[in-house]
């Protein structure tokens, strides 16, 4: 969620601290790989009771979404007020304030972790017990029950089992029609949102409006990423939907966006822009869970 709000931070990033194209661009090029290098020595496996940590993650989905609404309301009011130097500095605050919140999660979650390590008494490993074999049952059933469209159930179960390398995969059909598709989708997306500053400058928009189609393009991409597993996993268990079909939607969907913005109409742009960067986000999102069910892990 927050690798596709990344472009509007950096977008507020250079409107508030004034950076010059020049080093905005080396700072992109050097930051990203930097923090990387020094937070990987943090990594590591961590044992963890699963019972404890979905309040946590859904902590993480609240403030992701939280940080996206406001970047929404910066670059809005931006757009139609014309925020001052100051108004800039201080939601800039705020949004570093945001993104740093994730830490205070760590950290409570850290401490929770810490006070449950002691061993539950012998009532509650029997009701534990129950809990899981219940729950592996309803999966298996759920799995078991539960078509996927696009493909044979049953070549898709046995390729699961089997746990497919890259070689063994690219033997099989499924593999280059997941590959064909992700190169129509995820590559005109890329493509969009790289030449978006040409387009809008060749539709008559300022460079402040397509930075505005930038930021804006960024939180599309983040509802995409954030909503398409959700919704997937929502279809999936009611209605039998497999991802796959989400996917051929999120095509057609992103083709009606492309010619939204080949037509050239007013504010095609911004009409555009939100379909392709919601599809585009989403598609980020189903395929590795395709990939997985397809091929196994």
């Amino acid at each position: 969620g927050f690798l596709g709000l990344s472009g509007a931070i950096l977008v507020q990033v250079q409107r508030t601290l004034h950076i010059d194209p020049g080093t905005f661009i080396l700072m992109l090029a050097i930051l990203p790989t930097a923090i990387a290098l020094l937070l990987m020595y943090f990594v590591d496996v961590h044992s963890a009771h699963q019972r404890y940590n979905k309040k946590f993650l859904d902590a993480f989905s609240l403030m992701a979404v939280t940080v996206a609404g406001f970047l929404m309301v910066v670059i809005i009011c931006d757009q139609v007020f014309m925020i001052s130097s100051a108004g800039q500095s201080v939601c800039f605050a705020i949004l570093l304030l945001l993104i740093m919140s994730p830490v205070a999660i760590v950290v409570r979650a850290q401490r929770s972790e810490s006070k449950q390590r002691e061993e539950p008494t012998s009532e509650e490993q029997t009701g534990l017990l129950l809990h899981e074999e219940t729950a592996q049952q309803d999966s298996e059933n759920a799995s078991s029950s539960t078509p996927l469209v696009g493909s044979n159930n049953q070549d898709m179960s046995s390729d699961k089992a089997e746990n497919l390398n890259v070689v063994q995969a690219m033997c099989k059909l499924d593999f280059w029609l997941l590959f064909l598709a992700m190169a129509c989708g995820m590559g005109s997306g890329l493509a969009t949102v790289n030449n978006i500053s040409q387009i809008g400058g060749s539709l008559g928009y300022t460079s402040r409006e397509t930075s505005t189609l930038v930021s804006l393009w960024s939180i599309w991409n983040f509802s995409g990423r954030f909503g398409a597993g959700y919704v997937s996993d929502h279809f999936l268990r009611s209605r039998g939907l497999g991802r796959p079909f989400f996917i051929a939607a999120t095509l057609l969907v992103m083709g009606v966006g492309h010619a939204i913005i080949s037509s050239g109409f007013h504010a095609s742009l911004y009409v555009g822009s939100v379909l392709v960067g919601l599809c585009y986000g989403s598609q980020w999102a189903l395929m590795p869970s395709i990939t997985s069910e397809i091929f196994g892990l």
